[in-house]
């Protein structure tokens, strides 16, 4: 908890004072061998073993479950279970573990620690609320399934700032999230390759890539909240093999976003780096420069059409997402039709809020409402409104969009915020910042970077599909974490990273 000295605080809460203080072993095994006592006598198969010797670990060591979370995110799709009216999937398994195994150190501790960040109050009443629209909504069950997401996001926010304060825990984190965008760039590139994926996905010649993500769109907003990630780390100059890793993973990924051709991921990432570029160093903005004027010739070659159709004409509708139309008084074309198909879902939402302004109609409850909103020719819906912010407003009310907008700038600003401050460097060379805080400034930068690609994305769709909201739970973590190190006069490390 020393990290979080600074910038956040904590409340210690005594549990149980009077239990008996039992290794956390004692507790997990009891726990164990009374779940193999009702399961019995199917489960002494080698699969289950395994898996019970998984849960054994998670139980002991939670930081194992925040760990194979990268993994989940970008590849729980594949092992999803239809359990009632709810999807479980991996990520669903793991968080139920991490938080077990948290309650179970801290009844060993006998007390729990609850951080208190900038980011605690915001987060509280953004849930507080989703979880409240219920009152509106049609299916309980949709609205309880939207709430357990950001509550996931929540408690794996809270678990890292305050049980994985180290620089090499962080980093770790690092690795194994950009594992997972390499994995999934991989993916996506095959499928771009080989022209693997449903004809609607075809544009011209190409098919967009899409991953596990089943759609192009939160495939590259996966990977956009990641790419910022690699880089600002790069920037930190790291030993040779992670920078050899981190350049690999960035590359890949980059082009995956690439081959998934969509412009709301472009401009996000692009925005996303160009601010970071401006806050790391005088060099990095002469390079920020560089690369604007770089950009003429990409430009040059669009305007000779010298690039390829398909690029082109995305690039060349990428501002139609900046107006808003009326879809009821517009031509619909083949061209258009993407962006008609957003402005429908668009105004079908701001119909919701118009009616239903305080609650909405319901967290998670967009598809279902959208029946009753829906424009002529544009009856099925899409899940979700193509705007996040617009659908947050249509699901939960005014009230929820703005306290879903004050948690995004709290996070935003405050790492702006943090990274502007005139840093002390109390290392023996005097003019050069100790390899920890470099790397710990790297790390908040990158998530700077990607909290605005997401942001600006969700201006043209909703990412937070496929336990998403967990990863942006990490991201926020690792910043919390970053900036409370550098608030400290030293920063510990893992200096051996650094060659």
């Amino acid at each position: 908890m020393s990290q979080l000295q600074g910038s956040a605080g904590a409340a210690s809460i005594p549990l149980l004072a009077r239990l008996p203080r039992l290794s956390p072993a004692l507790w997990i095994t009891a726990l164990i061998l009374a779940a193999a006592a009702a399961l019995l006598p199917g489960l002494w198969t080698l699969p289950s073993l395994v898996a019970l010797a998984a849960c054994l670990l998670m139980l002991l060591k939670p930081e194992v479950a925040v760990y194979l979370l990268t993994l989940s995110v970008p590849l729980g799709s594949l092992a999803e279970l239809e359990v009632g009216s709810f999807t479980v999937s991996p990520t669903e398994v793991l968080t139920g573990l991490l938080v077990l195994g948290w309650a179970l150190r801290s009844l060993t501790r006998r007390r729990i620690i609850l951080p208190f960040t900038p980011l605690s109050i915001p987060l509280t009443l953004m849930v507080g609320w989703i979880a409240l629209s219920a009152f509106q909504a049609t299916s309980i069950a949709l609205t309880i399934k939207e709430t357990l997401k950001w509550l996931e996001l929540a408690l794996v926010y809270l678990f890292i700032i305050s049980e994985m304060g180290s620089l090499r825990q962080a980093l770790t984190l690092v690795v194994l999230m950009l594992a997972g965008a390499g994995i999934e760039a991989l993916v996506g590139s095959v499928q771009f390759a080989l022209g693997i994926g449903p004809d609607f996905f075809a544009i011209g010649r190409f098919m967009r890539a899409y991953g596990t993500f089943d759609q192009p769109n939160p495939f590259a907003g996966y990977l956009a909240m990641l790419i910022p990630l690699a880089i600002g780390v790069l920037l930190a100059r790291p030993k040779r093999w992670l920078n050899y890793y981190l350049l690999a993973v960035g590359t890949v990924a980059v082009a995956a976003v690439g081959m998934s051709l969509s412009r709301g991921a472009w401009i996000g990432i692009g925005l996303g780096i160009a601010l970071m570029m401006a806050f790391w160093s005088r060099r990095t903005r002469v390079l920020l420069a560089t690369g604007t004027v770089a950009t003429a010739p990409v430009a040059a070659l669009a305007f000779l059409n010298l690039l390829p159709d398909e690029v082109t004409s995305r690039l060349a509708t990428a501002l139609d997402y900046f107006r808003v139309v009326d879809v009821t008084q517009e031509a619909v074309t083949t061209q258009n039709w993407a962006v008609m198909e957003r402005m429908a879902h668009w105004q079908a939402a701001l119909d919701m809020i118009a009616r239903n302004p305080i609650f909405g109609v319901g967290a998670g409850n967009y598809p279902v409402a959208y029946e009753w909103y829906a424009l002529p020719g544009w009856v099925l819906p899409l899940g979700h409104a193509h705007n996040f912010y617009l659908n947050i407003a249509a699901e939960t009310g005014i009230p929820g969009l703005v306290f879903y907008t004050l948690f995004v700038a709290t996070a935003i600003l405050s790492a702006v915020v943090w990274l502007a401050r005139k840093r002390s460097r109390p290392d023996q060379e005097g003019q050069q910042e100790t390899i920890a805080r470099l790397l710990w400034r790297g790390i908040l930068l990158g998530v700077l970077g990607g909290l605005v690609a997401s942001s600006v994305h969700n201006l043209f769709d909703s990412l937070f599909v496929h336990s998403m909201s967990v990863q942006l739970g990490m991201l926020l973590a690792l910043a919390q974490l970053a900036a409370s190190a550098l608030a400290t006069p030293s920063s510990t490390g893992v200096n051996q990273l650094h060659e």
